[in-house]
């Protein structure tokens, strides 16, 4: 019995050391590639972008998908460990066009302290799931939280089409932009819709932040709530990565095992834009 308590309270330390690091993403080197060439894609976890500092484990990972001009591309992806980033190499097809890569990491339980969970919930904008932790005489108990990732990054492969970028993919959680992010010059700006199963989600804090800022950790430079149609304009001013992110949460419809009282999505989209 000692043993297997043991083993809980690490899991559950270990989820907390992961849920600190905060936000995950993906980055592709190159995001300009040639057509028909081979792009490495990383998957990241960290407080401050671009510096991953957690490593996602291979076996987290759910599932990997390629969305192109022509449609879905097949991908069997071969992961290997890049010091803190989880890495693969993809093959786009030949078809010039905009890609939208997506990764979607499992869901995983976490059990955090009063406290800290009703300061996790105000840093990230969720200030409705406190009003009704509170209503429902739950201010004092520990968070109970089941957590999943949903992360996309656009690829600019040559001109072509990129329509199926303005389009959801179905995801549980996603930042949706009205216009093709890799097509942008410093100083224009973009609109992000942020869809929960298919339906806007009004109020939500999304968070953006550029590579070369000097901030502190979970410091966004670029910081709004999304209107009635689940909608944020963002004017971005410097060229290079660029991640936005935001957090949706709501009551667990299933407590599962470990019971959890929350389910919380954790949405992004990253890219990259040039100066000319």
């Amino acid at each position: 019995m000692k043993r297997r308590n043991f083993g809980i309270v690490a899991l559950l330390v270990l989820a907390s050391a992961e849920l600190s690091a905060h936000d995950f993403w993906l980055a592709a080197s190159p995001w300009r590639p040639d057509p028909g060439s081979r792009i490495t894609v990383t998957a990241n976890v960290g407080d401050r972008f671009p510096v991953p500092t957690s490593f996602t484990a291979p076996e987290r990972v759910d599932r990997v998908r390629i969305v192109g001009p022509d449609g879905e591309v097949p991908v069997v992806p071969q992961f290997r460990r890049d010091q803190n980033s989880l890495a693969t190499d993809l093959e786009l097809s030949r078809t010039p066009g905009t890609y939208v890569i997506v990764m979607t990491i499992k869901s995983r339980f976490i059990e955090i302290k009063a406290p800290d969970f009703a300061t996790y919930l105000r840093h990230e904008g969720l200030e409705p799931i406190v009003a009704e932790r509170a209503k429902a005489g739950e201010t004092e108990r520990a968070g109970r939280e089941r957590y999943s990732r949903y992360a996309k990054a656009v690829v600019r492969m040559g001109d072509g089409p990129a329509d199926h970028v303005t389009r959801p993919l179905g995801l549980s959680a996603e930042l949706v932009p009205l216009s093709d992010p890799s097509t942008l010059r410093v100083g224009q700006s973009l609109t992000l819709r942020l869809l929960a199963n298919a339906k806007p989600v009004s109020g939500a804090v999304v968070g953006g932040i550029y590579g070369s800022s000097k901030g502190a950790p979970d410091d966004w430079p670029l910081k709004a709530r999304t209107n009635q149609n689940g909608e944020v304009t963002f004017v971005l001013e410097h060229a290079g990565e660029w991640l936005f992110r935001s957090v949706h949460m709501t009551r667990a419809p299933d407590p599962g095992s470990p019971a959890a009282d929350w389910e919380s999505s954790w949405a992004s989209l990253a890219f990259e834009i040039q100066k000319i």
